[in-house]
């Protein structure tokens, strides 16, 4: 189960809850920049909306963090916070 715990600028923090045999709960952080996918039209005439979707593996560590705490997570939201302000900023000049 995921639940979104903090969204900011295109940074999203969700909390990862996986049940286990034993009756516990395995938790972690996941830090994801999504990616943007345009509205697209295909030849058939379906079209797919504007929308964010999460990365896929490969862009695991580029785009998507995975962490065992909570504090190190949320460290590490505040920091990829910071790195898409600053590149927008960088886009505006």
């Amino acid at each position: 189960m995921f639940r979104q715990i903090r969204r900011y600028d295109g940074v999203y923090l969700y909390l990862k809850q996986k049940p286990t045999y034993q009756g516990g709960t395995i938790r972690s952080w996941e830090v994801v920049v999504p990616v943007v996918r345009q509205e697209k039209q295909f030849p058939d005439g379906t079209v797919t909306p504007h929308r964010e979707v999460y990365p896929i593996d490969d862009d695991w560590g580029i785009r998507g963090w995975t962490y065992q705490s909570e504090s190190d997570a949320q460290t590490a939201f505040g920091q990829r916070c910071a790195a898409q302000a600053t590149a927008r900023e960088g886009q505006t000049k």
